[in-house]
Order: structure tokens, then C-alpha cells, then sequence
């Protein structure tokens, strides 16, 4: 029986100060090694200084599970191990909600508005909630508990 092609295609290109590696496809348990393969060789290249900047380009990333989550926390981990700096560009929606509900959107992004838990944030996290968890049908409301019992 022959294997598939892994369901993610990942194509590194130079940038002004760094490398950008582009996602195409599934991040899951069966592709995650890919794209930490290319990490890797991206930091190795680098040599002993202090790392470029990894991109990630996201824009075409269909899907990610948790081990696609964990291979992105890895790479951050080594990325900041050599001194280098990550950004994840062009992130969908589906990356987006999965980084927000397991409270890793600061980390992997770095930005202001998941550091200081804006309530613009807060409010973008009961979008992806729904009514089962405090959202209001899906719909960011104004925090008021809703009353389910009719």
C-alpha cells in the first residue's frame, strides 16, 4: 500500500531580513514534522548568532489540530531559544479561534491587544464560544448573562 503525499506543502523564500516559510494545506499529526523540519534547517542555517526573523506565512493553511498547535509552539520555542523572533502572517480565522481558545494567541503572536486582554478581545473570544459556553448564539453580546431556561 503506498502513502499519500503529506497534505501540507511548506515553501521557504528570503526575505529582507529573515526566511519566510509558506503553509499550504493541513497542519495535523501527520504533516506537523514537515514544517518542523523546515524550522529547523532555517535555524541551523542561521549559524550561532542570533537568529533572523522566521515568517510564517499562513494564507493558505486549511487546517490545523492540536499537534499542528504544538508543532507551532515548538517552533516558537526554538525560534526564542536562538534568539530569533517569529511571526505568524496571514493567519485564517480557523488558526485565529483555536490560538484564542487555548490561550496561546499572546505567545505565538505577540501582539498588545491579547496581551492586555483588551474587551474588544474578550468580546472576539465569546464569538467563538457559542451559546454552550456564555456566547450569546454565537454573537458577541455585552458580558449580561443570558437565560437559558425558556
Amino acid at each position: 500500500m503506498s502513502t499519500p503525499p503529506p497534505s501540507l506543502t511548506v515553501t521557504a523564500r528570503r526575505t529582507a531580513d529573515g526566511v519566510r516559510l509558506e503553509l499550504a494545506g493541513e497542519l495535523d499529526h501527520e504533516t506537523a514534522g514537515v514544517l518542523l523540519t523546515a524550522a529547523r534547517e532555517h535555524l541551523a542555517a542561521a549559524g550561532d548568532g542570533p537568529g533572523p526573523p522566521l515568517e510564517l506565512g499562513l494564507a493558505g493553511l486549511t487546517d490545523c489540530d492540536s499537534t499542528g498547535l504544538a508543532a507551532l509552539l515548538r517552533i516558537r520555542r526554538l525560534v526564542d531559544a536562538a534568539g530569533g523572533r517569529m511571526r505568524l502572517e496571514d493567519r485564517p480565522a480557523l488558526l485565529d479561534r483555536m490560538l484564542y481558545l487555548t490561550g496561546t494567541a499572546a505567545y505565538l503572536t505577540g501582539t498588545a491587544e491579547h496581551r492586555t486582554g483588551t474587551a474588544e478581545h474578550r468580546t472576539g473570544t465569546a464569538d467563538y464560544l457559542g451559546p454552550a459556553d456564555g456566547g450569546r448564539d454565537g454573537a458577541a453580546g455585552d458580558g449580561a448573562p443570558v437565560d437559558r431556561t425558556s
